[in-house]
């Protein structure tokens, strides 16, 4: 993997003044002991979607510990609370090799975002934000048979400090 750590520290800025800290209400999916990477709760609905983990950075340094990128796994969770009803992958095991990453940061334009495929559907979770037209998106997007459908979330996602490192860590959207 290229060292990013540079210019990292500053799209993770620009990424958190975009989104900002997290949503109080994210009721999320993740367990304790998991990392909650993404989270929100989408608007008119009462399902939510997360993004949950292993750690992938060295609590005491917050750099990218290689030992931790050997066994990371993540894993997509959707539904109402207590009742999912998607989980991909279903195993944690080897899961990060199913998604990919694609992370955009230049002077008007922000994007972290985490695709992967299920069937024959591809969802985009994540979050974007265009200085130029002031309008974002954080939530999922879901293609399927040619047709798109965007989830919003209802506020704010809560967001880890590390979302944005994964997401660089995971293999490119070719």
């Amino acid at each position: 993997m290229p060292n990013r750590t540079a210019s990292f520290t500053a799209r993770t800025l620009l990424l958190a003044a975009c989104v900002g800290s997290g949503h109080a209400g994210a009721a999320g999916h993740c367990d304790k002991g998991e990392v909650t990477y993404f989270s929100c709760k989408l608007s008119h609905s009462a399902k939510v979607v997360s993004l949950c983990g292993g750690r992938l950075t060295d609590p005491a340094t917050q750099a990218v510990d290689p030992q931790r990128l050997s066994t990371m796994w993540l894993q997509y969770r959707f539904g109402k609370a207590n009742t999912l009803e998607l989980v991909f992958p279903s195993q944690v095991n080897g899961s990060l090799s199913r998604f990919k990453g694609e992370y955009h940061t230049g002077q008007s334009v922000s994007s972290s975002t985490v695709i992967f495929s299920n069937g024959n559907a591809t969802y985009t979770v994540g979050t974007s934000f265009s200085a130029l037209t002031s309008i974002g998106f954080d939530g999922v997007d879901i293609a399927q048979k040619g047709k798109r459908i965007a989830l919003a979330c209802d506020g704010k996602p809560a967001i880890d400090r590390d979302f944005g490192e994964l997401v660089q860590q995971l293999e490119p959207v070719k």
